[in-house]
């Protein structure tokens, strides 16, 4: 399994005008499988917590992605736990 840090924010306006802030926390890839683990935040809208994403990506031999899933979750500010949204275990 092939495991990159891609930690990075980009900044990026919308189609709609929206400007948000995007910060990639982890990308991985096993076998024709990419995942891609990140969370975007309005910059119009203060105190926004922001909203994670889990991007699946598989790709056929050709290297084109032929399905893709996404999943989102809107950050609430509250946890049952003291895990952050983008935050991975200590190894």
């Amino acid at each position: 399994m092939a495991q990159a840090d891609t930690s990075a924010v980009e900044d990026c306006v919308s189609a709609e005008g929206i400007r948000c802030e995007t910060q990639f926390a982890k990308t991985i890839a096993m076998g024709d499988i990419v995942r891609v683990h990140s969370k975007m935040t309005d910059l119009s809208v203060e105190g926004d917590l922001s909203i994670g994403y889990m991007d699946i990506f598989r790709f056929n031999d050709e290297g084109l992605i032929v399905e893709p899933w996404d999943i989102e979750e809107a950050k609430t500010g509250e946890s049952a736990n003291e895990n952050d949204m983008l935050g991975y275990p200590a190894e």
